[in-house]
């Protein structure tokens, strides 16, 4: 399979994994394989039983269960989403990308508490990603926003919180529109209306 797609056939490289996740059935590389072949070719809906055999095959692959959620996601299967990312949730601080998906899978059910607890995770990568740093501070903003269903005590905290993540992506991203206008928002809600001003005309 590996050969065919490094020579570009990769409709024979799918057909052969295939046939060799009948054969040897029971090979969690192969059916991670299928999995990701068949996504690759635009078959997420195939791609999804191989990644569910694949977990179950080898339930402690947190590329397994990352590949397995994202799929889930993407198909709208977020319940069962969540159960594969809480499953693997001690691979989390190792493994980012978990704890990124489990958030957005979180924020698509309405669950913005767990949402902002696995961000917190997810941020913490080699390199960082200025997405889920935005992601952190929207999420947290909406939170203090009046009608959240966030808890009333922790409201400050989400403010101010907000205000340290969005300081520190504009270090790398100085001139990120969204991180700028999240920021003069954060600004406002703190009364600090000069310096919001000051954001929004950048």
């Amino acid at each position: 399979a590996e050969a065919y797609r490094n020579l570009g056939e990769n409709q024979k490289g799918l057909e052969t994994l295939r046939a060799a996740s009948l054969a040897v059935a029971g090979s969690a590389a192969i059916q991670l394989a299928l999995g990701e072949s068949s996504d690759q070719a635009g078959y997420p809906a195939e791609a999804l039983p191989a990644f569910r055999k694949a977990f179950e095959l080898d339930p402690e692959s947190h590329v397994t269960a990352l590949r397995l959620a994202q799929t889930l996601f993407s198909l709208g299967h977020l319940s069962e989403a969540q159960s594969v990312l809480i499953n693997a949730m001690k691979c989390w601080p190792e493994n980012p990308d978990l704890a990124y998906i489990y958030a957005n899978t979180s924020l698509a059910i309405g669950d913005r508490e767990a949402a902002l607890q696995a961000l917190e995770i997810a941020i913490l990568t080699d390199q960082p990603e200025i997405k889920r740093y935005i992601l952190l501070a929207e999420t947290l903003l909406e939170a203090y926003r009046p009608g959240s269903t966030g808890e009333i005590d922790r409201k400050p905290y989400h403010l101010d919180r907000a205000n340290q993540v969005l300081e520190t992506a504009l270090t790398w991203m100085p001139d990120h529109t969204m991180g700028l206008i999240l920021y003069g928002e954060v600004l406002l809600a703190r009364g600090e209306i000069q310096e919001a001003f000051e954001i929004f005309s950048q």
